[in-house]
């Protein structure tokens, strides 16, 4: 065991265990058990009582786990032989790994052990004892060591079957290389538990070892590792390491397996010490998602997308979720705080395009439409499907309890269907098994953007007609104007409601700092004037949803935070609700928003809403001065580019090779503004860290700040550097080790 949980989280454990799908238990108890009388040295002082031993026994019996105890009897003895009692039965006198078999002590030593354990697990009904037997390492010097180990194991498997009428297993490695006369002796007495614990150990396993086993022994064990194999100190373990070891020995065991009588079965292994004396490895708790996934591996017979899912969800965890996600505690709080407020929830879980925050996992890369891109889905794969509706599943069991009308299920941006011939098919079929999975699980009416129907003939579009509502986006006044007559005629003829998608925010550039917005108040007003006309086409109308996005997709960059887009959500939603884009509008939009300045301009852009108190304000306010300061930036480091090029460039720095002439006016202003963007660093984070947490805060200052004062602190650091200079070297300097890999990369010269 080498380091045993208390007794409550070890019966938790066996219970986990089972629903796992595991038949039973390999149980090592080394110094934990409760040996009495001449062995009453071996347990530790933390050791199992009786009732203890019972408890876990009793448990895994009424869960209909079978038990295997296993008692060391050769090598591996180190908890008993450390002690001044056994020492004489040693192997060797100075180190108490293996026991010296020849001496009548060290065969009564094991028996008393075997004796022990067997009496409290007989109540039980074991059919195999596991005695151990392996890396006893000092056989291998001596000239004789397969006639000593196979007269020690025989006597002990003999003792094991003849007065406990179970069955001994034995671990492999000592009978490998073992000749085949020795190998005789042991095959009607002990069973082979084959044991390694990498992919390219059970791969190296010879061909010779495997035929010379099945000849010897009717049955073999295979002994996997879910933890305790990935170095003597490792903290959790390497779980694609396991993996890809269980995955080869479900290769191996199908090559092999018709070769002998019968397989007992896996043993996944999971130690916690290297051996007695190691320091701790990976403790249990830490290889339970191991366990899981690689139980799961072995049942369906292969690795597979599916196996990653049943472990996910049988832990109640998913590779899909941050790790700085939401608790389900806090997805309640607004959920709940939503519901209070009187405002519908509609939930949107994408079910085809861009779904990048779950195809760039391992677990679903076999799911990707296109292999190195991560972004949409092939929805031709069973275990496709599955994952919409596990995502679907687990979303709406919490909305649930809100009653929400509409699942948004996205299905936007399905690129990849551009370049399919029968791209529309694909899509409808999909959107359709997706949609019905909605309605007829949680009997609401599904909703999808709009942009991959637009071009599609209106006899397809018949199939989505009464499963779902499109919601046509468009975040720009041009583009808006560009939506053809005839889609909305095709859209009037299959649907019976449609929703418009502005954007508040999210939709001026993919690094965007603050929404425009001139554009923003534009694209709204012009929506207002194409629902005027296409409204009396359709039944009805859902609504407006002005979206926000602070990424392009997964994979960018962040770009205006909601904060600042609150201004001009204020603005939008009063556009929408009839108000003219007038002063009286604007001044109407900075109440609302608590300012301070009321005064009326003539023109949109002459509105600021930096002296405005709502909640996220300072990061408004921070941003703007942001900007400013980025204008500043461009002018100090930018104004004079070619005298930035010509003598302070990666070529300059990396060889220490310039003047501080050219910059002896700049360096101040220098100074100054990396002292400036330090402040507002410092600022900015903490407002974020309140707001946002600390990833969001860090990731901002990585992409907006950094840069620009890296960029600030290598000039300066160059200057300085140069200062200190008293020599410089002769030209010419010598290339980067760059350049000659370009050089060749792009045959613009030979190599060397």
């Amino acid at each position: 065991m080498r380091a045993p949980p208390r007794p409550d989280f070890f019966v938790s454990f066996l219970k986990t265990v089972k629903k796992l799908g595991a038949t039973g238990i390999l149980l090592e108890w080394e110094d934990m058990f409760p040996y009495n009388g001449t062995l009453r040295v071996l347990p530790a002082e933390n050791h199992y009582t009786l009732e203890e031993v019972t408890t876990i026994l009793t448990a895994a019996n009424e869960l209909d786990l079978d038990v295997i105890p296993l008692v060391q009897t050769f090598g591996h003895l180190e908890f008993a032989l450390k002690n001044e009692e056994f020492k004489d039965v040693r192997a060797v006198p100075s180190e108490p790994q293996a026991l010296e078999p020849s001496r009548p002590e060290a065969l009564k030593l094991v028996k008393d052990m075997i004796d022990q354990v067997m009496t409290v697990h007989a109540l039980f009904k074991p059919t195999h004892l596991h005695i151990g037997c392996d890396e006893v390492w000092y056989l291998k010097r001596e000239t004789n060591g397969s006639a000593i180990f196979v007269d020690h194991v025989s006597s002990v498997a003999d003792y094991v079957g003849q007065k406990h009428n179970v069955t001994p297993i034995i671990w492999d490695d000592m009978l490998r290389e073992m000749p085949v006369e020795e190998l005789k002796r042991l095959g009607p007495l002990v069973e082979p538990m084959v044991w390694s614990y990498h992919e390219y150990g059970v791969r190296d396993l010879p061909n010779v070892m495997w035929t010379r086993y099945a000849k010897n022994f009717k049955t073999f064990w295979a002994a996997s590792a879910f933890k305790g194999a990935d170095g003597p100190v490792a903290l959790m373990p390497d779980v694609i390491t396991r993996v890809r070891n269980h995955v080869q020995w479900l290769k191996v065991v199908e090559r092999v397996r018709p070769e002998f009588s019968s397989f007992g079965g896996f043993a996944l292994t999971g130690w916690s010490r290297y051996n007695h004396f190691a320091a701790l490895c990976e403790l249990l708790p830490t290889g339970i998602p191991s366990l899981a996934l690689n139980l799961f591996i072995l049942e369906a017979g292969r690795m597979d997308p599916t196996s990653c899912v049943r472990a996910n969800k049988f832990l109640n965890c998913s590779v899909l979720a941050a790790e700085n996600h939401y608790t389900l505690e806090e997805v309640t709080t607004i959920l709940t705080a939503a519901y209070e407020l009187d405002l519908d929830v509609i939930p949107l879980v994408q079910t085809f395009g861009h779904l990048e925050f779950a195809l760039k996992n391992e677990e679903f890369k076999d799911l990707r439409a296109a292999p190195n891109e991560p972004q949409a889905l092939e929805p031709s794969r069973p275990e496709a499907v599955k994952l919409v509706e596990d995502m679907i599943d687990q979303v709406m069991a919490v909305h649930a309890h809100f009653e929400p009308t509409h699942l948004h299920i996205g299905c936007d941006e399905v690129w990849y269907l551009k370049e399919h011939g029968n791209g529309s098919a694909i899509f409808l079929d999909h959107v359709t098994a997706v949609a019905n999975h909605v309605v007829q699980k949680y009997n609401v009416t599904p909703i999808i953007w709009d942009d991959m129907l637009r071009e599609m003939p209106a006899e397809e579009l018949k199939r989505l007609g009464s499963l779902v509502e499109p919601m046509v986006w468009s975040y720009q006044e041009s583009r808006v104007q560009n939506l053809s007559n005839a889609m909305w005629t095709s859209y009037a003829k299959n649907f019976k409601t449609f929703w418009i998608a502005s954007a508040f925010k999210g939709a001026d550039g993919p690094v965007a700092l603050t929404p425009d917005l001139i554009s923003r108040v534009s694209n709204h007003m012009e929506w207002l004037k194409v629902l005027q006309t296409v409204r009396p086409e359709f039944a009805s109308f859902g609504g407006f949803a002005l979206t926000g996005w602070s990424r392009y997709d997964h994979f960018a960059a962040l770009c205006e935070l909601l904060p600042v887009g609150i201004p001009s959500l204020a603005l939008n939603l009063l556009v929408l609700d009839g108000g003219p884009i007038d002063s009286k509008l604007c001044i109407k939009a900075k109440k609302l928003l608590n300012c301070t300045v009321l005064k009326e301009f003539s023109y949109l852009r002459k509105y600021r809403f930096d002296d405005c108190n709502f909640p996220g304000s300072r990061v408004l306010q921070l941003v703007g001065n942001m900007e400013h300061l980025l204008k500043v930036h461009e002018y100090v480091v930018f104004s004079n580019k070619s005298k930035t090029e010509a003598w302070y460039s990666e070529y300059h720095s990396r060889h220490s090779f310039t003047s501080t002439i050219p910059f002896r006016k700049r360096e101040n202003q220098w100074l100054l503004l990396k002292k400036k963007w330090e402040k507002l660093a410092n600022e900015i984070a903490a407002e974020l860290r309140a707001l946002y947490g600390e990833p969001t805060a860090m990731e901002f200052l990585e992409q907006k700040i950094f840069p620009r004062w890296k960029a600030l602190v290598d000039v300066l650091d160059l200057v300085a550097r140069t200062r200190e200079q008293r020599t410089w070297p002769r030209r010419p300097l010598p290339p980067s080790p760059e350049i000659r890999r370009f050089l060749n990369s792009s045959n613009i010269l030979p190599p060397d």
